[in-house]
C-alpha cells in the first residue's frame, strides 16, 4: 500500500482533536442530527422543532441545550420566544 508520508507527518493539535471529538459526540444522537438538519433550512422555536421532528418539546429543549453548549446552534430572542438556527 502506498502511503503519502507527507500527508501523515502533520499532527492535529490536541485542542482541535478535542473539538472534533465533541462535535462527533453531539452528532452521535439521532434526535440532535434531526434538529440540526431541520435548522439547516430555517430558524425555529423549540415547539416548531418538536412538531417538525415528532419529539416532545422538553426532550428537544434538552438536546438544544447540549447543541448550544457545543456551539452548534445559535439563538435569537423575540419577546418570550427563543429561535434557534
Amino acid at each position: 500500500m502506498n502511503v503519502d508520508k507527507g500527508a501523515c507527518s502533520r499532527r492535529l493539535p490536541d485542542d482541535q482533536v478535542d473539538l472534533v471529538v465533541e462535535v462527533f459526540r453531539m452528532l452521535a444522537d439521532a434526535t440532535r442530527v434531526q434538529v440540526l438538519w431541520a435548522l439547516g433550512s430555517r430558524e425555529m422555536s423549540v415547539n416548531d422543532l418538536a412538531t417538525h421532528i415528532g419529539k416532545p418539546a422538553p426532550s428537544v429543549s434538552q438536546h438544544l441545550a447540549k447543541l448550544r453548549m457545543a456551539r452548534l446552534v445559535r439563538t435569537r430572542r423575540d419577546g418570550t420566544t427563543i429561535f434557534y438556527s
